[in-house]
């Protein structure tokens, strides 16, 4: 079930009723890894596989939004990605407000600083790499988050933001032998 509608008190886009159509709904999910595959025209490689939620929504769809968070919200993101949307909806599980996008159909994320719309540019190393070639084709940023302080994740459980690590390898409970 959606959630309501109400208006946005920071700038950014209002929430939406679910768009997807019969399609599956949109779940917010951990994109393991990103990174930027070119500067002009922007491309974005994210490694995602069929074990995850998204893949198949990603799939089915050819889109996507990467939701980018604060360090504030770190606890929370590897809670997201120990669970599986097939099992729960993250967006009322984990407290996240979904908003309308304006070029694609996945929800941005509203306690997240920044959100970027992505179509998928090339998929011809998926099945063998796992690895998507994305286009961005809309970026949001909330004014009243920006400055919160990214965060990126080290690959053992622990992550860093702006010189400080966050250890979480306690909560890395999905995939303990990413957190050692």
């Amino acid at each position: 079930m959606p959630p309501p509608s109400r208006p946005s008190s920071d700038g950014t886009r209002a929430d939406h009723p679910d768009r997807n159509r019969g399609r599956r709904r949109a779940k917010p999910d951990d994109q393991r890894f990103q990174h930027a595959d070119q500067a002009s025209p922007a491309l974005i490689g994210v490694t995602l596989g069929p074990w995850d939620y998204s893949y198949h929504a990603l799939r089915n769809t050819g889109e996507c939004v990467i939701a980018i968070p604060s360090a504030g919200l770190a606890e929370a993101v590897v809670d997201v990605g120990n669970s599986s949307g097939q099992d729960m909806d993250k967006w009322s599980g984990f407290g996240f407000t979904p908003m309308q996008p304006k070029e694609v159909s996945a929800p941005l994320v509203r306690e997240c600083f920044a959100n970027i719309e992505c179509v998928v540019a090339d998929d011809r190393l998926v099945d063998e790499y796992d690895l998507w070639v994305l286009r961005p084709v809309r970026a949001w940023y909330a004014p009243g988050l920006r400055g919160s302080g990214e965060f990126h994740h080290r690959g053992n459980g622990t992550f860093s933001t702006n010189g400080s690590v966050i250890d979480l390898r306690d909560r890395m409970t999905k995939w303990p032998s990413l957190s050692v």
